[in-house]
Parts: C-alpha cells; sequence; structure tokens
C-alpha cells in the first residue's frame, strides 16, 4: 500500500510540476499574444492544486472515493492539458515548423503518403476513423479492468503514462510541429467514426502535437501495459492494435509518416522508463511477475514434497 501511494505522489508531483511550468511559462511569455493568459495561468494552478489536496488527504489515509480519483486526475486531467498546451504552443517558438519535418518526411516516405486516405473508399475511411478512435479505450479501459486485482501494476503504468504524455506536451513547446491536416476527399465521407474523429479534435486539440505522435507513443506504452496485465500471449494482438493505430494516423491526414517511427521511439523509451522504475512493483516488470511465481510454486512443491512421499507417488 505504501509503495502504492509512493507512486500515485510521484505522478502528482510529476503533474504539478508540469503544471507549475505551464504557468510560469504563459505569464512570463504569454503578455501580448492574445492568449487568455489569467484564465491559462488559474487553471492550470488550480490543477496543480486538486492534485495536491488529494495527495495531502490520501497520505492521511482518505476513503476510497479520494483514493480513486487521486489516481486518475492526471488521466481526466490529460486531456484539458492537450487543448492547453496546443494554444500555447507558439509562446517560445513562434511558428510550426512544418516545413522542416515535411522535408525530413519526403526524404524518408516520398509520395505523401498522408493524402492516401482521400482515395479510400467510405468504409475504409471509417475503419481507420475507427482504429484511430480506439486509441481512448486502449488508455483507459485495460486499467480500468486490472485496478481491482493489480493496483500496483495500474499506478506503474499511470505514472508511465503520464510521463510520456507530459514529456511531449513540453516538447511541443519548443518543436511545435500541425501535422499535414490532409483532410480534404475525407471531412463528411463517414457516418460514424469519421464525424466522431473530426468532433474530437474540435474540441480538444489545437495543433502543435505532430511530431513525434503523442498519438502512437501513448498507444506504446498503453498497449505495454495491456500485453503484461492480460498475458504476454497476447502480446501480439495489443502489437497489431497499435499498428493499427499508427497507421491510421497517416491515413485519416492528421500525420507525416515521420511522426510514426519517432512516436514509437518516445513510446519505447517511456514504457521502458516506467519499468525501470517499477522493477520491483507486481505485475509490470515480467522478471518480478516471474520471479514471484517461481518461488511460490518451489514453496508449494517443497511443502508438498513430505505428503509425496508419504503418498509413494
Amino acid at each position: 500500500m505504501n509503495g502504492d501511494r509512493d507512486t500515485r505522489g510521484a505522478t502528482t508531483a510529476m503533474l504539478a510540476a508540469y503544471c507549475a511550468g505551464a504557468t510560469a511559462l504563459v505569464l512570463v511569455a504569454g503578455r501580448g499574444s492574445g492568449l487568455p493568459v489569467g484564465a491559462l495561468a488559474g487553471r492550470h494552478l488550480l490543477l496543480a492544486a486538486l492534485a495536491l489536496t488529494l495527495a495531502r488527504l490520501d497520505r492521511g489515509g482518505a476513503v476510497g472515493a479520494v483514493r480513486w480519483f487521486h489516481r486518475w486526475l492526471p488521466m481526466m486531467a490529460l486531456p484539458w492539458l492537450y487543448s492547453a498546451a496546443g494554444q500555447m504552443r507558439h509562446l517560445v517558438v513562434a511558428t510550426d515548423r512544418d516545413a522542416r519535418i515535411a522535408a525530413w518526411d519526403a526524404a524518408l516516405f516520398p509520395g505523401e503518403w498522408y493524402r492516401i486516405g482521400a482515395r479510400l473508399s467510405p468504409a475504409a475511411l471509417e475503419a481507420a476513423h475507427a482504429a484511430y478512435a480506439s486509441y481512448y479505450l486502449l488508455l483507459f479501459v485495460p486499467a480500468l479492468l486490472a485496478e481491482r486485482r493489480r493496483p500496483r501494476a495500474v499506478e506503474g503504468y499511470l505514472w508511465a503514462i503520464t510521463a510520456t504524455m507530459l514529456a511531449h506536451y513540453a516538447l511541443h513547446f519548443v518543436l511545435p510541429v500541425a501535422g499535414p491536416m490532409a483532410r480534404e476527399g475525407i471531412s463528411g465521407r463517414g457516418v460514424l467514426f469519421v464525424p466522431l474523429v473530426e468532433a474530437a479534435y474540435r474540441s480538444f486539440d489545437r495543433g502543435g502535437f505532430a511530431f513525434p505522435s503523442t498519438h502512437v507513443a501513448a498507444a506504446v506504452v498503453a498497449a505495454a501495459f495491456a500485453a503484461r496485465r492480460l498475458a504476454s500471449a497476447r502480446g501480439l494482438l495489443f502489437a497489431l492494435w497499435v499498428a493499427a493505430i499508427a497507421v491510421s494516423t497517416v491515413l485519416c491526414g492528421y500525420h507525416y509518416p515521420i511522426d510514426v517511427p519517432a512516436g514509437l521511439l518516445t513510446g519505447a523509451l517511456g514504457g521502458y522508463v516506467g519499468v525501470r522504475r517499477a522493477r520491483e512493483r507486481e505485475g509490470w516488470h515480467p522478471a518480478c511477475v516471474v520471479g514471484r511465481e517461481s518461488s511460490t510454486a518451489g514453496a508449494a512443491a517443497t511443502s508438498a514434497a513430505p505428503d509425496s512421499g508419504r503418498r509413494g507417488t
């Protein structure tokens, strides 16, 4: 229990530090930018204060509802932080860096792959947008299902996903990339997932997060957790899920192809750091699970040996 509380505290400290940095940035660089400086600073400070208050209540032995809210607050806050970071993306660098990223992309992936979506059938477009939207299920559902039986694993996952996302937000303050946004021939052609994804973008996305792909990076961390939680034999299924999400970011016209391998690398780094940090915590690092299972099996075999000898089996 203390280990879980320590991990929640570390996640809270990370969230509060990010909010404090974002507040300082908007107060210092936001004057004359046209941004709602007071509102952005105030909301970041309010979020930090809420996180720290919940952490204090948790340390004092708070009831389960407060503990649950403390655990999940960073994940619930990420959509708003994503939107706010997009608004603030030109406070450090005045313009998006798409020209440079597009040049790199053309050298590695010639042919403007991000325009393929306009040539797809309506059914294929729906499938691509369904894969894109499934990212949100991957982020939340496996962790929610595992929460009761593997709380330490979930704490480790929430730390890793929060660290990965906030690191991307911070990176995009100095490397804002809007992405191709090649929606010509795509918008208006779907009946369910196409308009659903477009509505989500209108609600939360302010641009600037294309390179590396935050979508892909977070999917890698979430899939790594889900594969370990649900059994390594299903790892291939989660790898295919991540691949579908990664391909969909390009087919839907939101990302350059080069954003995908960059997101895979940063996601792998985020997962690796999470594993390293949680190596001794149950359910996150496979060696720990194997070690516990082996020691448990060894103890069981030792205790069963006398009985087996008496029975002569």
